[in-house]
């Protein structure tokens, strides 16, 4: 097992379909890519290894551009997070795939691609060890990691504990609150400075101002990193360059957050509308300032 995945992968590693010869595999080849980011779905369908009759995502075919900040909303159980899991092969597709940087995700072995290629889920990702262990399992100097602490807003905080970066984290980082550990995964995520970052409704249960941080390192940090969200907080993708909506599995809309909004009878332009009145016109003026 890769020392240095996420208890996220580490999940994925042993899901049902996949080959332990898969995992074995020379990842050396891989050590540099993704190196832009560039994302092309292609009329991509996705079932459960369980209902293998039954598609969760139908013919999306759709293309991402290096560094773009991509929004994904609909429904319970329009196949939202199975789209998000689909990049580390937990779905192998019924027909279709996903190409990154030229290279279909199917031909990756399972470890440069789970490496490669990061995740913030719903679920705390942090694991028992210490938190240099949890930040870097010890590929990163202490000053890196300091660095990475202060960018997501945590440096006070763990410099304030008596044994600071060796402070002992319990399982699913039960010692922190849910904000500081997904704001720990975030600090995660710039020391390994990937080229593609899949949020799984990451702020779904965190407070706003660990929510606010996050948004603003993805578009500090991270303004390189191509970003798919599943998203939570329609606030958190309104200044994104395109939403997804997603409808039973298939497209129903994908555009820019502004021209979705003045569209009557986008299913997005409804869903912020039932957000509130005030919130529905916070979001339309970020997004008509982000469409400038």
């Amino acid at each position: 097992m890769l020392s240095n995945m996420n208890s996220f992968e580490r999940v994925v590693e042993y899901c049902e379909g996949i080959e332990q010869e898969q995992l074995d595999e020379d990842a050396s080849g891989y050590l540099h890519w993704p190196s832009k980011g560039e994302i092309e779905i292609r009329n991509l369908t996705l079932a459960y290894h369980s209902k293998p009759d039954t598609d969760i995502i139908k013919d999306l075919h759709i293309s991402i551009q290096a560094g773009e900040k991509i929004g994904v909303v609909g429904r319970t159980g329009s196949g939202k997070s199975t789209l998000a899991m689909s990049f580390f092969r937990l779905f192998e597709p019924k027909r279709g795939t996903i190409i990154i940087d030229d290279h279909d995700i199917r031909t990756v072995c399972l470890q440069a691609l789970r490496r490669n290629i990061s995740i913030i889920s719903q679920e705390a990702n942090v694991f028992t060890g210490t938190i240099r262990y949890n930040l870097t399992l010890g590929d990163f100097a202490d000053e890196i990691i300091w660095q990475a602490l202060d960018v997501v807003g945590l440096k006070s905080y763990v410099s304030e504990l008596p044994q600071k970066l060796d402070h002992e984290l319990t399982t699913n980082g039960g010692n922190l609150s849910f904000g500081q550990c997904q704001l720990l995964c975030l600090a995660r995520v710039i020391l390994r400075k990937p080229k593609v970052l899949i949020l799984d409704e990451a702020n779904s249960s965190i407070d706003l101002e660990a929510d606010q941080k996050i948004q603003e390192v993805l578009r500090t940090h991270l303004k390189d990193t191509t970003v798919i969200s599943i998203a939570h907080r329609l606030n958190s993708i309104a200044d994104f360059d395109r939403v997804l909506v997603l409808e039973d599995g298939a497209m129903r809309e994908y555009d820019s957050p502004y021209n979705l909004l003045l569209n009557d009878s986008s299913q997005f332009a409804e869903m912020v509308k039932s957000s509130g009145s005030s919130n529905a016109r916070a979001i339309m003026e970020i997004a008509r300032l982000q469409q400038k």
